[in-house]
């Protein structure tokens, strides 16, 4: 039986990939736990420091949460902001709640030894945070709406093709200077071994590209194979992108949570994943983010 109102509250921050890893990691906290799953978005909201003022995005899916209210929200600033957060740590003023935060880029065991009421912060890039419940996660995260109009001649292309997803970031990991500070650029050399991987693997296949540069990819990107430039200047939503790259057979991701996400949702047991061996600038531990499946070039 539940405790009587215990709560797991994970902060969200990021884009959509982003929210979709902290919300499974919630999602297994809370079921071990027996306890309420809540959402809190105010820092999606944040705009200094270079950060990226994001949307929130879970309404699209079939989320078991709830999102703070506003006097939630108010109540819990007065716990993680500092000083604040520094006197509850030391218990000059006492909470209920134990705040956690991430505080490496590995999978964190201690995370899953936590009980009672509990604050999350922090990414979470791993599956084998939620790898427990993966099917509820899967059933969880299919969109509520039926595909839009305007993407089910494409839907229909992908289901009906050997279609490989490719994704191609580049936007704020160039024109943002926190994001370029952290995360390298996937290069056209990337692009081509990973084409020329799948290429030897599947048959007739037709790939279709994803990105936020699609002025970038149609001037330079040429891969000798059919090729569907899926997004535009004006482009369908990213939970559409999603479900899109999701149904395709195979997948080239960049090294974003995004294409992470688009992938791990594919349901095709026979399905080929390719993955950037560099993600950050900065030398990191990677054997917790790409499952053992997936292919790194």
């Amino acid at each position: 039986m539940r405790e009587p109102g215990t709560k797991i509250i994970i902060r969200l921050s990021g884009g959509l990939g982003n929210q979709l890893f902290q919300y499974a990691t919630g999602r297994y906290i809370a079921t071990k736990n027996n306890a309420e799953l809540m959402v809190d978005d105010t820092m999606l909201n944040v705009h200094r420091y270079g950060v990226t003022k994001r949307a929130y995005e879970l309404d699209f899916y079939h989320i078991r949460a709830r999102k703070l209210s506003t006097e939630e929200k108010i109540i819990l600033q007065l716990r993680v902001r500092r000083p604040f957060r520094y006197l509850y740590d030391v218990r000059i003023i006492k909470s209920s709640f134990i705040y956690y935060r991430e505080s490496h880029f590995e999978f964190d065991p201690k995370l899953h030894q936590l009980t009672g009421n509990l604050i999350i912060e922090g990414y979470w890039q791993s599956e084998r945070y939620f790898n427990k419940i993966a099917e509820d996660i899967r059933r969880d995260l299919q969109p509520v709406t039926p595909p839009q109009v305007t993407i089910q001649g494409l839907l229909d292309q992908v289901m009906g093709t050997n279609s490989v997803s490719i994704h191609v970031r580049r936007g704020d990991f160039i024109h943002n200077p926190r994001a370029a500070s952290s995360h390298v650029v996937c290069d056209l050399l990337y692009y081509q071994r990973a084409v020329a991987f799948i290429a030897e693997r599947v048959t007739n296949p037709v790939f279709f590209v994803f990105t936020d540069d699609p002025d970038w990819v149609s001037k330079y990107f040429d891969i000798n194979f059919p090729m569907v430039l899926v997004s535009r200047p004006r482009s369908i939503p990213a939970y559409e992108d999603l479900r899109l790259m999701s149904h395709c057979a195979n997948n080239i991701m960049a090294n974003s949570s995004f294409s992470w996400w688009g992938s791990w949702l594919n349901p095709n047991p026979e399905k080929i994943v390719v993955a950037p061996v560099r993600w950050f600038q900065e030398e990191k531990n990677m054997q917790d983010l790409i499952p053992h499946t997936w292919n790194v070039l």
